[in-house]
């Protein structure tokens, strides 16, 4: 009887033994796994960096080159937009040049759509309100919303001329009965402040308000305010233009084209310009 009492004692050690053995082992392979994903989280997580410091690099650098021609600022919910219109034809070629040096030296794969900026294309968040620049034309379209129409309170635009460039300007149509307004105050001058013209109004966010501006009786450009608070203003020749956009909510201005870069882990976005 003892020596059974002896051999089961052993065959319960060696069990165990066994056991303890299995358990550790587990263990050791569980920890090595935590190690293992560890280490391919760490690694994620750098190239996650290293992508998102590209972009920001190349986002930046879009921005340096557009606030050469198009300068935008953002105070809270005011935009700011200063420039020579119309947008000088070595913008696009300066483009073109930043996204192809990007694309051939950044060490990552980085590309751009470019169309929409090279436009003069830009995009007031988080109203959606459209900002467009061409020759002959400038123009803020917000959407036929509460959220976007319905936060603009007020325009503030100045029309800049060369020295006679201009001798009259006058109301053709106005618009301000409905009580749903926004408050417009467009300034007409020359370079030199010698001829400087102020209109204020409060014009209807759904109506059409024109004020015409000429020389000799000729107009040589128009300010106009429509539905749903849009403006446009066209003109001849070249003018300057300086323009707040006044908001609700707080707001930022950004491109309306894509930067995107690809590495072990990707970035795509819009360019954020202010």
């Amino acid at each position: 009887m003892a020596g059974m009492s002896k051999r089961r004692r052993g065959i319960f050690f060696t069990l165990s033994m066994l056991l303890l053995g299995s358990a550790l082992l587990s263990l050791i392979f569980f920890l090595s796994q935590q190690s293992t994903k560890s280490s391919d989280t760490v690694t994620y997580l750098m190239e996650v960096d290293r992508a998102s410091d590209k972009y920001s690099e190349a986002e930046d650098g879009l921005a340096r080159i557009m606030s050469q021609s198009m300068n935008m600022s953002v105070q809270n919910g005011t935009v700011r937009i200063n420039g020579s219109l119309p947008l000088g034809d070595g913008m696009a070629g300066d483009l073109d040049a930043f996204a192809r040096f990007e694309a051939e030296y950044s060490g990552m794969n980085v590309s751009m759509n470019l169309t929409n900026i090279k436009a003069g294309r830009f995009i007031i968040q988080p109203s959606g309100a459209a900002v467009e620049a061409s020759a002959g034309a400038f123009g803020i379209t917000p959407q036929d919303s509460a959220s976007s129409a319905g936060t603009l309170q007020a325009y503030d635009v100045e029309v800049i001329f060369a020295p006679g460039g201009f001798d009259g300007a006058a109301w053709q149509a106005v618009s301000n009965s409905s009580g749903d307004t926004v408050n417009a105050h467009v300034r007409v001058r020359d370079q030199g402040y010698t001829q400087v013209l102020d209109f204020r109004q409060a014009l209807d966010r759904r109506g059409a308000s024109l004020l015409n501006i000429t020389k000799s009786g000729a107009a040589v450009a128009t300010v106009g305010f429509s539905s749903p608070a849009a403006l446009s203003v066209q003109f001849s020749g070249n003018i300057g233009l300086k323009a707040s956009i006044s908001f609700s909510n707080p707001s930022y201005v950004e491109a309306d084209d894509t930067i995107r870069v690809e590495y072990a882990a990707n970035r795509t976005g819009r360019v954020r310009i202010a």
